[in-house]
């Protein structure tokens, strides 16, 4: 294996959250993002101490047009992230998280607007 740190776009479906587990049972640091997220693979997520962030907020608030770009652009955000998995349901998923790489890190208020969306969340149990 030649990364040490991965993220998933789309890890609250069973097949992603699958592989993050198991990839983190082989020691790579995960993390994650998705739309939302719900029991049981919120609680399995939860019980392993794999971040993860519902990042729908940055769309509704216009920094980025999809979920798709706001989740790859939070990911190359990140200057360590060595791999960025992404679930697609639809070509245009791959197409989507392509150009949003190309568009570089989410910018800085962005970033800012995560953290204070994580510290209305940092009281639940990980």
């Amino acid at each position: 294996m030649n990364f040490s740190k991965a993220h998933f776009i789309g890890i609250a479906g069973k097949g992603m959250s699958a592989t993050a587990l198991l990839l983190r049972q082989m020691g790579v640091q995960i993390t994650g993002s998705d739309e939302g997220f719900y029991p049981p693979v919120s609680d399995y997520l939860k019980n392993e101490n794999i971040p993860f962030a519902a990042l729908m907020p940055l769309v509704k608030e216009g920094f980025a047009k999809s979920l798709t770009e706001a989740a790859t652009r939070f990911a190359r955000s990140h200057p360590a992230m060595g791999t960025i998995l992404v679930g697609m349901a639809t070509p245009q998923q791959f197409e989507d998280a392509l150009a949003a790489v190309e568009k570089g890190p989410l910018p800085q208020a962005a970033l800012d607007r995560l953290a204070t969306l994580r510290q209305a969340f940092s009281g639940e149990p990980r």
